[in-house]
């Protein structure tokens, strides 16, 4: 797409979104939180034009924290992934700080039931976000015990998404 037909599209799309959060929250899933802050983080760093969709987040936010104990593990390290994505841009969004103490603080609870891929994402959000999120740094020494517990038993793929 080129800037002139995105600079049309994402209001009307960010609009639909904030419609849904409002109408349906429970709608939103893990992965479609962590879909929307992904496609924030993506759309910036390509330079498109983003507003619309950061004017939502505040909301998101409200949502993942109140969704954060039903999410699955994979879900939960998404979330922190794309947090962290679209947090190391260029224009940091606050309201996404308001997620990691909550999500993280699920994750840590399920640390030992995590994919190699989970527990990946998860400590690289928390690599990322550690001077942002005092919980962040704390999650990592949790999740490097359960990565070094487990590496032994990982296969192939297993060592390639960690």
């Amino acid at each position: 797409l080129d800037d002139q037909l995105l600079q049309k599209l994402l209001p009307t799309l960010a609009e639909r979104v904030f419609e849904l959060l409002f109408l349906r929250p429970d709608d939103f899933n893990g992965q479609d939180i962590a879909n929307v802050i992904w496609s924030c983080g993506e759309l910036q760093a390509r330079g498109a034009p983003v507003s619309p969709l950061l004017d939502l987040l505040p909301v998101l936010s409200e949502v993942a924290v109140k969704r954060a104990a039903v999410m699955k593990e994979q879900d939960l390290s998404n979330v922190m992934w794309s947090c962290a994505m679209l947090q190391g841009g260029d224009t940091p969004v606050p309201a996404l700080l308001d997620i990691m103490p909550v999500v993280s603080a699920f994750a840590e609870k399920r640390a030992d039931t995590m994919t190699a891929q989970a527990l990946a994402n998860t400590l690289w959000a928390a690599s990322i976000l550690k001077d942002e999120v005092d919980v962040a740094a704390g999650l990592s020494p949790e999740l490097a015990r359960v990565t070094l517990e487990r590496s032994p038993t990982w296969k192939a793929k297993d060592v390639e998404m960690a």
